[in-house]
C-alpha cells in the first residue's frame, strides 16, 4: 500500500515531468511544478532539494519503470520474434500512456544537467546511463536470440537494436494524443510499429 508521503512524492514527479515536457529542464522552475500540482513550493522542497534532484526522479521513474516492463518479456519463454514484437509493443505503449516522462527521459539528460551537477549528482547520473545500457541489452540479446534462430538477418545485434530503438524513440516528437481517440487506435499503433519495426529485422509478413 502507497502511504501519504509516497503518494505525493509521485504526484510532484508527475507534475514534474509535464513542466519538464513543456518548457525544458533549464526553463522550468519549482514555481511551475507547484503551480500544475496546485501546492506550495515549500512541500517539493520537504520531498525534492533542488529541481535537478527533481528531474532524476522523473528519469528514475521512467527507466525504472521501462526495465519492469520490459525485462520479463526479453528473459521469457518462446521465440524471439514474439518476444521483440511484445517488447516492442510495449515500448511504443509506454510512449502513447507516458508521454511525458517518456519524453523528459529521451531529450538529452547528460547535456542539459552535467554542466552543473555535484559529485553526488554525477554518481546517480552515471547510474542512470547504465540503467539506460541494461535497457538496450535486453534488446540486443533478443535480437542475438532471433538471429541464432535464423528468424533475424544476419548483422551485429547492438547495431541493429540502436536504429529499432531510435525508430521507436523518435515518437516522443511525432506522438500527439487525441482526446477522441479510443483505445483501439492506440492499439492498432502498437500493432503496427511492432509489424513495421520486425520487417526491418527480416521477419516478413507480420499481422497488424
Amino acid at each position: 500500500m502507497i502511504d501519504q508521503a509516497d503518494e505525493r512524492r509521485a504526484q510532484i514527479i508527475d507534475a514534474a515531468a509535464n513542466a519538464f515536457m513543456s518548457e525544458g529542464f533549464a526553463a522550468t522552475s519549482i514555481d511551475d511544478v507547484a503551480r500544475l500540482l496546485g501546492c506550495t513550493k515549500g512541500l517539493i522542497y520537504y520531498h525534492f532539494k533542488n529541481k535537478t534532484e527533481l528531474f532524476f526522479a522523473v528519469h528514475w521513474h521512467t527507466i525504472e519503470t521501462n526495465l519492469g516492463e520490459i525485462k520479463p518479456i526479453a528473459q521469457g519463454d518462446g521465440p524471439a520474434v514474439e518476444r521483440m514484437r511484445s517488447m516492442i509493443h510495449s515500448h511504443v505503449r509506454s510512449i502513447i500512456d507516458r508521454l511525458a516522462y517518456q519524453r523528459v527521459a529521451l531529450t538529452g539528460l547528460e547535456m542539459q544537467i552535467i554542466g552543473s551537477t555535484t559529485p553526488q549528482e554525477r554518481a546517480m547520473l552515471n547510474d542512470l546511463l547504465k540503467m539506460y545500457d541494461e535497457y538496450e541489452n535486453l534488446f540486443v540479446q533478443v535480437i542475438k536470440d532471433g538471429i541464432a534462430e535464423g528468424a533475424f538477418h544476419q548483422g551485429d545485434p547492438r547495431l541493429m537494436a540502436k536504429p529499432l530503438l531510435g525508430a521507436v524513440n523518435w515518437m516522443i516528437m511525432w506522438y500527439r494524443p487525441r482526446p477522441n481517440a479510443g483505445k483501439g487506435s492506440s492499439e492498432k499503433l502498437c500493432n503496427s510499429m511492432s509489424s513495421f519495426l520486425l520487417r526491418g529485422l527480416g521477419v516478413a509478413d507480420q499481422p497488424e
